[in-house]
C-alpha cells in the first residue's frame, strides 16, 4: 500500500506479517530469531515475507509464543 505526502512523493506503508509481529513482541531482531532457531537471517526474512511452509511457520510461532509468555 502506498500513501502520498504533501509533496506528492509516495511512501510504502509496511504491514507486518504475524511472524514479524511475534518476533518484535519477543524483543528479537531477525538475527536474534535466526540464532535461536539455528537458521540464517535471510531465512527469517523469507519467512516474514511469506516464503515458508505452513508447518514450519506454526513451529516458529509456537517458539515465539512460549518466549513471549516468559
Amino acid at each position: 500500500m502506498k500513501r502520498g505526502n504533501k509533496k506528492g512523493v509516495c511512501k510504502r506503508v509496511a504491514t507486518l506479517s504475524p511472524l514479524a509481529h511475534a518476533r518484535m513482541r519477543a524483543g528479537l531482531t531477525q538475527e536474534g530469531l535466526a540464532a535461536l532457531l539455528g537458521v540464517s537471517r535471510v531465512t527469517v526474512f523469507n519467512w516474514e515475507h511469506g516464503r515458508c511452509k505452513q508447518a514450519k511457520m506454526a513451529e516458529v510461532l509456537r517458539v515465539l509464543d512460549e518466549r513471549n509468555k516468559k
